[in-house]
């Protein structure tokens, strides 16, 4: 890790300005994060990223130990980590790369509240920008303060913060979430994220592989809830069904707290659970250990109430490891591969089934399942038509700006 100069006369790859309210090192912001280290890693080659984020991890209380206040470079992008998200800083930092192309992620952050009202004044030079909701106009995260987010929605309808702006949507039903909600005739780019299709640490066994060395009993299920403990993930939801399978219920909950109050509700649930079910509690942990947490368990349980892509989902397939989801995310048919159930909220008593019946299995059959998984998961992430999607996306977005 170095610090770096933004001067490069006679640059040869065009330059990606990034703005994340949190980054690595963090781990407690989800997906997004993954998301913008592997389009890095993924196009370096084709373009210069530069990254400006929070100095800390979300919702903690001290900064990391890194080299604040100027651009450092991290792995496979240059990174400025700040706790002066002031206007004066952010345009400082857009002065100072001089991007071909700004990359906002989330609607609601103040950095992009910020960037779209000052730029409807005429500033930033005509830069392109291109805009991830990362989810945020499902149902489900809309129903978190939605007063104030749709004061905020209309806000921006009316004044047309959006005109000549990107929106970028991972999914098709992202897009129609987004469409919903904002002013027609937005410009629109669809790409979904790049998953890392490697699992970090070479020596970290796949769900199978520690099948080999500890089969699967028949009437007993490791169960990971791989998720930020919130409302909108459904913890609570997790729990219910967990206490419904009958045998022996080993069930994980790793991820940070989103909400404290949300918490002591499913603390409370957590008390009462019947003799036969038993909850560790990991809380936050690093990135780089999620694939060997997954390799110790053999069914994912994410009853989410809404997500536009769902990187603990492709990470456990990766892995070898089932899934059970909601019908609210992308990952759909998965009955049908083989390699877990997508079923509706309203219909808990079928993920109880599902969950029951993964309980019930022998060694063998879990196997079979196992290795679907695994094939399921690296044929998604794997798939060249990734790649080209989000590299149309930043070109489209480029272009588009320059010709509307």
């Amino acid at each position: 890790m170095s610090t770096m100069s933004t001067e490069q006369p006679g640059r040869s790859r065009r330059r990606v300005l990034i703005f994340v309210d949190h980054y690595l090192p963090g781990s407690n912001f989800g997906g997004p994060v993954r998301t913008l280290a592997n389009l890095a890693s993924r196009l370096m080659d084709e373009y210069e990223f530069f990254i400006f984020t929070s100095d800390r991890d979300f919702r903690a209380a001290a900064p990391y130990e890194l080299p604040l206040e100027q651009w450092i470079r991290r792995e496979n992008a240059s990174v400025y980590y700040s706790a002066d998200r002031s206007l004066s800083n952010i345009a400082l930092r857009i002065a100072e790369v001089k991007p071909d192309l700004i990359y906002l992620n989330s609607f609601f952050s103040r950095v992009t509240i910020k960037v779209l009202w000052t730029r409807r004044s005429g500033r930033f030079g005509g830069i392109p920008i291109l805009l991830a909701p990362r989810g945020e106009f499902a149902d489900g995260a809309l129903a978190i303060k939605p007063l104030r987010k749709k004061i905020y929605i209309g806000l921006v309808n009316t004044f047309s913060l959006l005109r000549n702006v990107t929106l970028h949507a991972s999914t098709e039903f992202e897009k129609a979430d987004i469409e919903r909600r904002l002013t027609k005739s937005l410009r629109m780019a669809r790409a979904a994220p790049l998953v890392a299709s490697d699992i970090p640490g070479g020596a970290t066994l796949t769900v199978l592989e520690r099948l080999r060395r500890a089969p699967k009993e028949r009437g007993l299920i490791r169960a990971l809830f791989l998720a930020r403990a919130s409302r909108n993930k459904n913890l609570d939801g997790a729990l219910r069904i967990a206490q419904q399978v009958n045998g022996k219920v080993l069930l994980t909950i790793c991820g940070p707290i989103g909400d404290q109050a949300y918490w002591q509700e499913c603390l409370a649930i957590i008390k009462a659970m019947p003799q036969n079910v038993t909850v560790t509690v990991m809380g936050a942990i690093e990135h780089e250990k999620i694939p060997e947490v997954i390799s110790n368990h053999g069914l994912l349980l994410l009853p989410t109430h809404g997500e536009n892509f769902g990187h603990s989902i492709i990470e456990a397939l990766i892995a070898g490891c089932p899934v059970l989801i909601s019908d609210r995310t992308p990952w759909r048919n998965l009955e049908e591969a083989g390699v877990g159930a997508d079923i509706p909220l309203e219909q808990p008593e079928r993920f109880v089934e599902f969950m029951q019946r993964i309980t019930d299995m022998d060694n063998e059959t879990f196997s079979q399942w196992s290795a679907r998984a695994r094939e399921y998961g690296l044929k998604c992430v794997e798939s060249p038509e990734l790649l080209a999607q989000n590299r149309r996306m930043l070109d489209e977005a480029m272009r588009d700006a320059a010709t509307g």
